[in-house]
């Protein structure tokens, strides 16, 4: 947050940041529900949490423009629902 915060300067920027967050995950829900109870439970964490950590990397790295950062937090934020 603060990295946005610093680089964009808007206050909206960070706004969608929490929002996606907080909401793409709850949108996928149905299906990340269906995949949870289709797959091998201890196979399926451990690849959320590669996943995640794969995806902060990536963050850390290479510090992205705010579109593909958002889509990042997506990702680690569905992957975390999967968990």
């Amino acid at each position: 947050m603060l990295h946005v915060s610093d680089t964009t300067g808007q206050a909206l920027a960070v706004s969608l940041l929490l929002l996606v967050g907080d909401f793409a995950p709850s949108l996928l829900g149905p299906f990340t529900g269906a995949l949870a109870e289709r797959l091998n439970l201890r196979r399926l964490m451990v690849v959320c949490e590669l996943i995640q950590a794969a995806v902060l990397l990536v963050i850390v790295l290479t510090l992205p423009p705010l579109p593909v950062l958002l889509a990042l937090v997506a990702i680690r934020a569905t992957a975390s629902q999967i968990f």
